[in-house]
């Protein structure tokens, strides 16, 4: 994308709590990269422990750290300190201030009631609703104020059409999803020689989950699908989580008489090239999840994993969810209920033995990345309302 320099230099701030897990603090700054590109003068701000801090990295806008200890705090944000330091930090005026999620909302719609913003973008990266997470006080600001954001973000269409129905909005949010931009080379693939490193004797069809390891994401029924799969396949699982379940994950496999078809790699070095350079070794990638008892910020979900996968050209085997089901009729991915095996083994049989049918999703998964889901298409109605703006 080349810059637009007709918005004269407008100013843009993020104001970006940042958690304590990588996504939800790269995408503000993805967001802020790309909005830099275009010749917008961009300023983050962030606690001085947050991982926006940490992963900002001299990309090509400025970053302003406040006093406060993220880790501290036991539920995220609490709205009161965040917005007296905030104002202590005698922040200047902006043409545009971008408030993520609740607890950055509430400052951009402060900040323009004190006439230091001409507009407010709420970025909802989360669909939190009084509701259902009635603890926090920058969810009940939320619920009374959204209505007078300048324009609403949120991650992906049922997430929209929740956000408008349930507080009256004018009009529908705009759709970001949770992709990231195209990284300039991709790495070779080292999936079969990781694991040959680690002492596997990895089959010739890898299927693959990387991710948080817990009881959610329907990994023991993955396991005992796998009776049902073609006899050259193994499972791998990557990523971090309970150590309790990974042991029940593991026993299950030996159980089944799986425990050499199954490779367990643990926690990857950080670092989005390890990633891909794994994910580029396997066959199928998976998003599933189990969905009793999720509040709908869970089940409206559309997961960055799933447009990783994508951009490496891998297939994927999703949960049979309203958010998921467009990778089906995309052509680049089946979805199941991930709490039935046998349909969890018909998937990946559907694409395993039919290598005309594999490559043709490979293609179309890194085809619809390309064209529709990497970060630089994501953004471009944002682009188109802040040159409006």
């Amino acid at each position: 994308m080349e810059g637009n320099h007709e918005h004269f230099m407008k100013s843009i701030r993020i104001f970006a709590p940042g958690r304590d897990f990588r996504y939800a603090a790269k995408h503000p700054l993805d967001l802020a990269e790309l909005l830099s590109q275009q010749g917008y003068n961009v300023e983050v701000v962030a606690p001085m422990d947050s991982d926006v801090v940490a992963l900002h990295n001299q990309r090509g806008f400025s970053i302003r750290t406040l006093p406060i200890i993220l880790s501290r705090w036991v539920t995220a944000f609490r709205s009161t300190e965040y917005l007296i330091l905030a104002m202590l930090q005698g922040i200047p005026f902006a043409d545009i201030t971008i408030g993520v999620d609740p607890p950055g909302f509430m400052i951009a719609h402060k900040l323009k009631q004190l006439k230091r913003t001409r507009m407010v973008v709420y970025y909802a990266m989360e669909l939190l609703l009084p509701e259902e997470v009635p603890d926090q006080q920058t969810v009940g600001y939320q619920a009374r104020y959204i209505r007078q954001a300048d324009l609403v973000i949120t991650t992906g269409k049922h997430r929209a059409e929740v956000l408008q129905k349930r507080f009256l909005l004018p009009s529908k949010p705009i759709v970001i999803h949770n992709s990231f931009v195209t990284p300039p080379t991709w790495p070779e693939p080292s999936l079969q020689k990781t694991l040959v490193e680690r002492g596997f004797s990895p089959a010739k069809h890898l299927v693959l989950f990387l991710g948080h390891l817990f009881w959610q994401h329907a990994l023991k029924e993955v396991i005992e699908s796998m009776s049902d799969w073609p006899i050259e396949s193994g499972l791998v699982i990557a990523g971090y989580g309970d150590s309790e379940y990974v042991t029940e994950l593991l026993d299950l496999a030996s159980t089944r008489g799986l425990s050499d078809r199954i490779y367990y790699l643990g926690a990857l070095a950080s670092g989005a090239e390890n990633v891909f350079a794994l994910m580029r070794g396997a066959s199928i990638g998976l998003v599933l999840k189990r969905y009793k008892g999720c509040i709908l910020n869970d089940i409206y979900y559309t997961p960055t994993k799933l447009f990783e996968y994508g951009a490496v050209g891998l297939p994927v085997i999703c949960s049979d969810q309203e958010s998921l089901r467009f990778v089906e009729s995309e052509g680049w991915g089946i979805c199941v209920d991930s709490e039935k095996p046998e349909k969890i083994g018909l998937a990946v049989n559907v694409f395993l033995e039919n290598k005309m049918r594999l490559e043709k999703a490979s293609a179309v998964a890194q085809q619809r990345f390309e064209e529709v889901y990497c970060m630089e298409k994501q953004i471009l109605p944002l682009l188109q309302f802040l040159k409006d703006a």
